[in-house]
C-alpha cells in the first residue's frame, strides 16, 4: 500500500517540473516571436530598399531605352547615309572610268600628233639641211673663202657616243662645221660652241686647221646674231636660191 502511495512531494515535484517546462516553452514562444518580428523587420527594410533599387533599376532601363531607340534611329539615318553616299561613289566611279578611257583616248591622238609633229619636224630639218647644203654646193665659198671639199651628215662614233654635223666644208686652212635649223634661238649658241669642240675632240688630224662654227638658218633672230658675233661665228640665212651672210667672224 504504502509503495503505490503517491505522495503530495511528488505530486508538487511533478507540478513544478510541469510548470518550469512551460516556462521554457513560453521563453522559446517568446523567442521564437522576437526573431520573427525581427525577420519580419529585416525583410521590411530589405524590401524598401529593394523597391529603390528596382524603382532606380527601372528608370535606368527606362533612360537606356530611349538612349538605344535613339541610337537605332542614328544608325537608321547613318545606314540611309552610307546608302547614298555608296551610290555616289558608284557613279564617281563610273565618271572615273569614263574620264581615263577619255585620257587612254586623247594620250592616243596625242601620240599621234606627236609622230605626225615630230616627222613634219624631221621633214623640215631634213629640208632646211638639204636647202642649204645644195646652196653651199653651188657656191663652194662664203663670202671670200673658197672651199676645196664639202660633205653632209658627217657621222662619227667615238667610245660609244655619236657624233653629228650637218655640214663640213674644209680647205687647207680652214674647216667651217656648219649646223642647220629652221631657226636659231640665242641659247642655241651653246650647242654651235659644243658641234666645234666636239669635231676638235674626234677629229685630232684637224688641230692643223682653223676651226669655225657657222649657223645656217632660214630666220635669225637679232639676239641670236649678236651672241653667234661675241663667238666669233658665221651666220647665214637663205636669199632666194642665194646665202646671204649676216655675220661673219672679225678674224679668221
Amino acid at each position: 500500500m504504502n509503495e503505490e502511495t503517491i505522495s503530495i512531494h511528488d505530486v508538487l515535484k511533478a507540478v513544478y517540473e510541469n510548470n518550469k517546462g512551460i516556462s521554457e516553452l513560453r521563453e522559446s514562444v517568446r523567442e521564437f516571436k522576437k526573431f520573427v518580428e525581427e525577420t519580419v523587420k529585416e525583410l521590411r527594410e530589405s524590401g524598401k530598399n529593394t523597391d529603390k533599387q528596382l524603382e532606380r533599376t527601372d528608370k535606368q532601363l527606362e533612360k537606356t531605352d530611349k538612349q538605344l531607340e535613339k541610337t537605332d534611329k542614328q544608325l537608321e539615318k547613318t545606314d540611309k547615309q552610307a546608302q547614298k553616299t555608296e551610290k555616289q561613289l558608284q557613279k564617281t566611279q563610273k565618271e572615273v572610268d569614263k574620264t581615263e578611257k577619255q585620257l587612254q583616248r586623247t594620250q592616243k591622238e596625242v601620240e599621234k600628233a606627236a609622230k605626225i609633229v615630230g616627222g613634219l619636224g624631221n621633214n623640215i630639218g631634213s629640208a632646211t639641211e638639204n636647202l642649204f647644203f645644195n646652196s653651199f654646193v653651188k657656191t663652194m665659198s662664203l663670202g671670200n673663202i673658197i672651199f676645196h671639199t664639202i660633205e653632209p651628215n658627217v657621222t662619227i662614233v667615238k667610245s660609244g657616243i655619236t657624233y653629228e654635223f650637218d655640214i663640213v666644208l674644209t680647205n687647207t686652212e680652214l674647216i667651217m662645221v656648219v649646223e642647220t635649223k629652221l631657226s636659231f634661238h640665242p641659247n642655241d649658241i651653246k650647242q654651235i660652241s659644243k658641234k666645234v669642240e666636239d669635231y676638235k675632240k674626234v677629229f685630232p688630224k684637224s688641230a692643223s686647221h682653223k676651226i669655225i662654227g657657222t649657223l645656217a638658218g632660214m630666220t635669225m633672230p637679232k639676239e641670236t646674231i649678236i651672241r653667234a658675233k661675241e663667238h666669233n661665228f658665221f651666220v647665214v640665212t637663205q636669199d632666194g636660191n642665194d646665202l646671204k651672210v649676216l655675220n661673219a667672224p672679225d678674224t679668221l
